[in-house]
């Protein structure tokens, strides 16, 4: 059975810092705690041909066996978020892609809310159809539509677009850009 929801993580840290003392791992292991069904998840992280080396440098987090899949796939194009990602997504499997980052963690159950929003939401037909689910910063938050940070979007969506994140971007504005996209084909009938 392939994967419900494929996970997508970018990493250019990939040994401890002060800042991120156990650099990418600590993301892993909160997306893996909080999740109700690993086994239904794929967890992709990529890191550029540049620091690749490191990432072996201490051992695995001992929970990425109980992902359906965990990969690390080495980034040789721009040593950036954008390419990382579309790297990601690009070996992904899942019928709903996520962005994931080093800085960035789930509420608890995140897989489950993603699951009932998909099946509550009476504009989406089924897993095969065009849809974002968007993670809201809070109620009365202005920025909300303008940035897509926090969300997921179904693999017909990504197909038909090549890609997560624009290429056109390396980092900045490329989530901007994302909401603009897709507020445009929410007003075109082409995404719910």
């Amino acid at each position: 059975m392939l994967p419900l929801i494929s996970l997508l993580h970018p990493t250019a840290r990939v040994k401890p810092s002060e800042q991120f003392p156990r650099g990418w791992k600590a993301a892993h292991d909160v997306w893996l705690e909080r999740a109700d069904h690993p086994e239904r998840i794929e967890y992709i992280l990529t890191v550029h041909e540049s620091r690749c080396g490191d990432i072996y440098d201490e051992p695995l987090p001992e929970g990425t066996k109980r992902w359906a899949g965990f990969e690390i796939a080495t980034n040789f194009k721009r040593d950036c978020v954008v390419d990382q990602t579309n790297l990601a997504a690009e070996l992904s499997t899942g019928s709903i892609l996520m962005g994931v980052q080093d800085d960035y963690f789930p509420p608890r159950h995140w897989d489950t809310l993603i699951i009932n929003a998909v099946e509550q939401s009476v504009a989406i037909e089924n897993l095969d159809s065009e849809f974002i689910i968007l993670g809201a910063a809070g109620a009365g938050v202005q920025r909300d539509k303008e940035l897509m940070i926090a969300g997921a979007e179904s693999r017909k969506r990504y197909e038909r677009h090549g890609y997560l994140l624009d290429p056109d971007f390396e980092s900045m504005y490329s989530d901007n850009w994302r909401a603009i996209q897709a507020r445009r084909d929410e007003a075109a009938g082409l995404v719910t």
